[in-house]
């Protein structure tokens, strides 16, 4: 019956034309970003869908290997991209397999310049996939954690204690602001708080300096308060609140010197 016709053609068009779940994603465009003391791989995608990164290290000669399982890349892209930068020899990209559908970006390190840390991200365009590569011994930092103490917010940078660092304040709205000397951001970060006066917390790279990276971390406030910032451990914490500047008391450590409030 000619029903019978109608509802098969129907189906087998619904098939056609609906894309599956489990489709390969197309890697349609790759770009490489220098910016301070690290290299962004920006991989992005015709469904403007993110990928799955996996990654592994190879030697003889070194390199990073980096998997796109459920990808492929497009016909029209490079086997190769060109890439200059200190301590990266170049990017080959290549179709692993194809049942399963894993592509492949390798990146070439040299020998003498050591192995780069990187992370993986979503980026700001729609199926954009970041593979950011950073410069082996520049510190790392991750986002600032808030904790209240005495009548004060202290926020706390780890790892940042021992790093040169400028502090200043700034009006309207108000807000005190650290840059730290000699790291890079793990990624861009603000966020709401509700711990008064702390208003909100913002952190991202700056210009470098004299070829050195610069990390600003900015403290909005709900109002005008006295700071305090200070190493604690291996740590930079920024004090804001009537009482911030007594925190923490000195402590004596020997060789002269002082660990506490600066």
């Amino acid at each position: 019956p000619r029903r019978g016709v109608s509802v098969l053609l129907c189906s087998i068009a619904a098939l056609v034309l609906v894309t599956p779940s489990w489709a390969a994603l197309t890697v349609s465009r790759v770009e490489v970003r220098r910016e301070a003391h690290r290299t962004v791989v920006a991989l992005i995608t015709a469904e403007q869908k993110p990928l799955e990164v996996t990654c592994f290290s190879l030697a003889g000669p070194p390199r990073l290997v980096f998997d796109l399982p459920g990808a492929r890349l497009s016909p029209d892209l490079p086997s190769a991209v060109p890439l200059e930068v200190e301590g990266l020899k170049g990017i080959r990209l290549g179709q692993f397999t194809l049942e399963p559908d894993v592509a492949r970006v390798v990146v070439d390190v040299c020998e003498e310049a050591g192995q780069p840390t990187w992370t993986a991200a979503e980026g700001e365009e729609a199926g954009e996939t970041l593979i950011v590569l950073r410069e082996p011994g520049v510190p790392v930092l991750g986002r600032p954690t808030v904790a209240r103490k005495e009548g004060a917010v202290l926020v706390r940078l780890a790892g940042a204690g021992a790093l040169p660092r400028h502090v200043g304040i700034l009006d309207d709205p108000p807000r005190v602001f650290a840059d730290v000397t000699g790291a890079v951001v793990e990624e861009q970060f603000e966020a709401d708080r509700e711990e008064r006066p702390l208003r909100r917390i913002r952190m991202a790279q700056q210009p470098a300096e004299a070829g050195q990276p610069v990390t600003r971390v900015v403290l909005e406030l709900t109002e005008g308060q006295a700071h305090s910032v200070f190493s604690e451990s291996k740590d930079l914490v920024v004090a804001v609140g009537p009482n911030s500047w007594a925190l923490p008391l000195p402590e004596y450590v020997g060789a002269g010197r002082l660990k506490g409030k600066r």
